[in-house]
């Protein structure tokens, strides 16, 4: 609990690394193709500006970041608590590069992708699987 945010990214990428083969093995040809060629290049942009972003940034500036990205994203889950339930929407082609963005950003930084792809997710109303 008490090492650098760059040194717990490195010990937790190998596991997680393995986290991620084998939940694409169990969920192997089940994707939707057509949500991931929105998604994908927004990722690895985010991926990109997280990695120049952590190669400038203090370690006390990333422990700021993670806090900040964790605290916004609590609030958004809250103030979303009540939402309606509607019909499916795709929504807007700039929302799905924010969460593809900040997914690859917040993922390089934290290990915290998943977040903003289920905001992104979960607005599509898809099946929980």
């Amino acid at each position: 609990m008490w090492i650098s945010p760059r040194e717990a990214v490195a010990v937790m990428l190998p596991i997680l690394i393995t986290m991620d083969l084998v939940g694409i093995r169990a969920w192997r040809g089940k994707a939707d193709w057509a949500e991931l060629r929105m998604l994908i290049p927004a990722a690895l942009l985010g991926i990109g500006l997280g990695t120049l972003a952590f190669g400038v940034m203090s370690d006390r500036l990333v422990t700021g970041a993670v806090g900040l990205i964790a605290i916004a994203f609590t609030a958004d889950r809250l103030l979303r608590r009540g939402g309606a339930k509607g019909a499916a929407v795709r929504p807007s082609r700039p929302f799905a590069w924010l969460c593809g963005a900040g997914s690859g950003f917040t993922s390089t930084l934290a290990h915290a992708g998943g977040p903003p792809i289920m905001v992104y997710l979960l607005s599509r109303k898809l099946p929980k699987e």
